[in-house]
């Protein structure tokens, strides 16, 4: 969540993992181009993570996709 990101505002997401794992970092991207990540010790499905882009990091965003990635 959301499904739409308007690109003038803040925009708080919220999402889950989709398998549990141990010292990742979550990296969202604009196409190739990584805009933010931030590092978890633990990730559980059961949890949802709720992650801040500023206004500035969706100025134009063309799309989004999340990752987890290893450390």
């Amino acid at each position: 969540m959301p499904q739409n990101i308007a690109n003038d505002s803040d925009v708080e997401l919220l999402f889950r993992v989709l398998c549990p794992a141990e010292d990742v970092s979550i990296g969202f991207f604009d196409g190739e181009k990584l805009l933010k990540t931030k590092k978890f010790r633990k990730v559980h499905p059961a949890e949802m993570i709720k992650i801040k882009l500023d206004k500035n990091e969706t100025a134009d965003l063309s799309g989004l996709r999340v990752e987890v990635l290893p450390k």
